[in-house]
């Protein structure tokens, strides 16, 4: 198998926005479209298989499911050979706001059936290509949820977030918008008549 023969079927990048940070996780549904294993270039630890971009100034890379290697500011490559089929491939990193200057840069590194973005808080609007998909909770969160289709290998995608002094007011918000939602219904509870005896 070759790398022209690689292609990506699903891919999810999950952002979470944080008072000074953020975490970055992505998981990508990688296929090799030949009848055998593709095992890239190198060997050992130095093996390059499949690409991932990162951006300027991130850190604390975390492989969940196979062997990631930075080899630069901005690029990873994944270890493991890839069979015929697919392959999930999930990682995760962290990144200072400050270094992101009001936006996260997504290369893409495969042809790409579909993208899908996740970031938290859900106060951000997408800009096209993406499609907004409204706001989806996961996990105790609130995250907006965005798409984008049939991406070709070198296209940048922009997803707009805020600074950190702006995020500092957003959270903010975001917790009054919480407590206020919980002296809501603890009003409610109160207020309540009790049924008759």
């Amino acid at each position: 198998a070759s790398r022209e023969q690689l292609s990506i079927a699903a891919h999810q990048l999950f952002l979470v926005l944080g008072e000074k940070g953020m975490e970055v996780v992505q998981m990508a549904q990688v296929e090799n479209r030949g009848d055998q294993a593709y095992a890239g270039q190198g060997q050992g630890q130095e093996r390059r298989v499949t690409e991932f971009s990162l951006v300027p100034g991130a850190f604390n890379l975390q492989s969940f499911s196979g062997s990631l290697t930075q080899v630069s500011d901005t690029q990873a490559f994944d270890t493991q050979p890839l069979p015929p089929g697919n392959t999930q491939i999930a990682f995760s990193f962290q990144v200072d706001l400050a270094q992101l200057d009001g936006e996260y840069l997504h290369q893409v590194r495969y042809p790409t059936a579909a993208l899908e973005a996740f970031v938290f808080p859900a106060t951000l609007s997408p800009e096209p290509p993406f499609a907004d998909l409204g706001e989806q909770p996961i996990q105790g969160k609130t995250y907006r949820r965005m798409r984008v289709e049939n991406l070709v290998p070198g296209q940048e995608l922009h997803i707009p977030v805020p600074t950190p002094r702006a995020l500092g007011w957003v959270l903010k918000w975001v917790a009054l918008g919480i407590a206020g939602l919980a002296a809501t219904a603890a009003a409610l509870v109160v207020i309540r008549p009790s049924p008759r005896a």
